[in-house]
Order: structure tokens, then sequence, then C-alpha cells
């Protein structure tokens, strides 16, 4: 991703349909920790599967479960609870 990554998030919830997956494939040496990535990419609305390490780079996936404009859950998951 480039500097504008956390831009990158928010156009990959928008545009996703909900339980839409995020691939995401980055240079390990960028990240100090995964910890800030992935706090991001939760605080944009996915829930995060294990994160991965192989070789150079970092792996995450990601699965779009928050409704971007009201910040719960989403209406899909609600009626799947009811």
């Amino acid at each position: 991703m480039g500097r504008n990554w956390r831009d990158y998030l928010a156009e990959a919830h928008r545009t996703l349909q909900p339980y839409g997956l995020l691939f995401i494939a980055e240079p390990a040496r960028r990240w100090e920790g995964t910890e800030d990535l992935e706090k991001a990419v939760r605080a944009v609305g996915f829930e995060l599967l294990p994160t991965t390490r192989r070789g150079d780079f970092l792996y995450l996936r990601g699965i779009k479960v928050y409704s971007s404009s009201r910040r719960e859950w989403s209406p899909w998951l609600r009626r799947a609870g009811s």
C-alpha cells in the first residue's frame, strides 16, 4: 500500500459487499509489528483472520462485518442471529 494506506482501507470497506474478503500483502520490514495495521483494519470495519508472515511479507485477511455508516454490526449479522 502507499502512503495513504488508510484511504485504501476505507475504500476497500466502502466497495466490498457485506462479508466481502480483504487480502493485504505487505513487506514485513515496513511494519515494526502488525498491531498498528491490524488495529486500523479493525477500526475501518473488518474482522481479521490470523495474520501470517512468510519470508519477507505479511499477509492479512479480513471479512467486512461492520456497516460503515453507523459503526454497528452488519444487518446481515443481526438477521442471522435472530
